[in-house]
């Protein structure tokens, strides 16, 4: 792993692994069935990461090196301009719309419906180890925790966002502790953690370490650099540009530094345990860049279906079979990651909306992966569907809609301007047309928002009292503190 003073000097590192005989036994066994890595990132813009064109100093050496070790891919998108359903779209293969997951509404009537077999089922049933660590945002009913959606595992929190530091501090819980949330180890409310990223990190690093010998699917969806922005005082007072007069964009920089670290010490884990040549990594984050992140050029942010508010850091590293260094120039969309993964652990599907990337990734196919990507919120009518915020492209042409920014939708050639500011629908009336008879064919066969659902819910009651009985057993006593009060002290 790359420390910040390691940056400031050589970029270069030797590693020296000596392996017990047992490891390299097993690597021969396993070999057909991958170890998959899936580290989520939480509104990282485009230029959020060193290696991609960016307008603001970052420091990230070990996602810069994971990129180096395989393909970045430059125009990878999230299949939402949110958090909740891109993170729908990404466990499922499917564009979330067509179950009705459109907005941040979703996951608090149910998640994904039980209907719609996640990528962790799949894999669970097929002999995989299985731990998501980190933020779920799929659900918080009992049946959308992770532990019942194909996860052995879990340690992290349900809803939205959460404090780095307290478990206890968070988004709000069923209207029943407003301004709470609970960080959970699987089920049961969590006492005390480290700064969250960090605890994150040493967690999965402790589920691989335990399941050297089993095929394992690691998902590591860090909160980072969601707010509250929160970072370890030290990382600050090494990042910022002037330690005088620290801004948001100093504290943005630590945290995005703390996941960098994350991911360089969930590398480091798998190269000495001999697990590297057999593990596929993929990194992402769930939609575009908030005002303290790096959209890099592009129009629009985290919210909007111009490029800044979907296009994202998309990276895949698997060393048997993607080259070092690669670049690749084709849209690829987070929908893809797991046809992908089904692919290489020999599982059959027929349902996923996404395509099995490796072949593009690798050469072997040199067409584009995809004829047309759509994006949507949930439409506002059979009738009146021109009020919805709503992307298509197709090769080259994109058609936006997004009435918060633009009175009307409009026509963009991505590759020639790729800012999305001349638009072309005048110049190219027909072009614009087919793009919004395409759009309207798909939207008007997908099913409304999913509707409240009758399961029982996690109840912040029940989870209040188990989290009071922990922290007796401990021996802490409680100190309520509004959300607020919670930043503003961990600032």
């Amino acid at each position: 792993m790359k420390s910040f003073a390691k940056v400031a000097g050589s970029l270069s590192t030797i590693v020296v692994l000596t392996l017990p005989s047992g490891h390299v036994a097993s690597q021969t066994v396993r070999m057909n069935k991958p170890n998959i890595v899936i580290i989520l990132a939480d509104d990282q813009g485009y230029g959020g990461v060193n290696c991609y064109p960016h307008i603001k100093r970052i420091v990230t050496p070990n996602i810069d090196e994971l990129a180096e070790s395989g393909v970045k891919c430059m125009q990878g998108y999230a299949s939402g301009h949110l958090s909740s359903p891109t993170r729908a779209g990404l466990m499922t293969g499917k564009y979330q719309q067509s179950f009705g997951f459109y907005g941040l509404s979703t996951p608090h009537v149910g998640g994904i419906p039980k209907d719609q077999k996640m990528l962790s089922e799949y894999l669970l049933e097929n002999g995989y180890s299985t731990a998501c660590i980190g933020k779920w945002h799929l659900g918080d009913y009992i049946r959308s925790h992770p532990n019942n959606r194909g996860f052995q595992t879990f340690y992290g929190f349900i809803n939205g966002l959460h404090d780095y530091y307290d478990p206890l501090v968070g988004g709000s819980w069923d209207g029943v502790y407003s301004g709470l949330a609970f960080t959970l180890d699987n089920m049961d409310p969590v006492v005390d953690m480290e700064y969250s990223t960090y605890e994150y990190t040493n967690r999965a690093i402790r589920f691989i370490e335990k399941n050297v010998d089993n095929p394992f699917f690691l998902y590591l969806p860090y909160n980072a650099i969601h707010s509250p922005l929160q970072a370890p005082e030290e990382l600050i007072g090494e990042l910022a540009n002037n330690p005088a007069e620290v801004g948001k964009d100093d504290i943005a920089r630590a945290m995005t530094f703390a996941l960098d670290q994350g991911v360089g010490k969930v590398v480091e884990t798998l190269e000495r345990l001999g697990l590297r040549e057999n593990t596929i990594i993929f990194y992402l984050s769930d939609n575009g860049a908030v005002d303290y992140s790096d959209k890099w050029e592009f129009r629009g942010k985290k919210g909007s279906y111009y490029e800044g508010g979907i296009r994202v850091p998309f990276i895949v590293s698997y060393p048997p079979e993607i080259a070092k260094g690669t670049v690749y120039d084709q849209p690829v969309m987070s929908i893809d990651i797991a046809p992908t993964i089904m692919a290489l652990a020999g599982i059959s599907q027929d349902d996923m909306h996404g395509v099995d990337l490796m072949p593009y990734l690798t050469g072997k196919n040199k067409d584009v992966p995809h004829d047309v990507l759509y994006w949507s919120t949930e439409k506002e009518s059979d009738t009146q569907v021109e009020k919805n915020s709503f992307a298509i492209r197709q090769g080259k042409w994109k058609l936006v809609s997004d009435p918060a920014i633009e009175k009307d939708c409009n026509l963009y050639d991505n590759e020639t301007d790729p800012q999305e500011m001349i638009g072309l629908k005048e110049k190219y009336p027909e072009k614009y047309k087919e793009l919004y008879a395409m759009y309207l064919e798909w939207i008007n066969q997908m099913p409304d928002e999913l509707a409240n659902g009758e399961n029982a819910r996690l109840k912040g009651m029940e989870l209040m009292r188990k989290y009071q009985k922990n922290l007796k057993k401990a021996g802490k006593k409680a100190v309520p503190l509004s959300f607020g009060e919670q930043v503003s002290r961990k600032k």
